[in-house]
């Protein structure tokens, strides 16, 4: 499991390859499509298009924004 955290937001991915994220959406910044802020757990995958059907092996969330592989 990886676990990326930044001000106010918290990325997940878990050993079946699949990113959960909650917090501010600000910006787009859960990877969820939307600015929409969540307050529990969302799967990635099945809310952006981006990521539909995708494996997600690792996330990072520097200083200004998030990534994964």
């Amino acid at each position: 499991m990886t676990v990326a955290c930044r001000v106010g937001f918290t990325m997940t991915v878990t050993e079946q390859d699949d990113m959960w994220t909650f917090g501010p959406g600000m910006h787009g910044v859960l990877g969820l499509g939307t600015d929409t802020d969540q307050q529990v757990q969302a799967c990635v995958q099945e809310h952006d298009e981006v990521f539909c059907g995708e494996t997600i092996i690792i996330v990072a969330a520097p200083r200004l924004h998030a990534a994964c592989v």
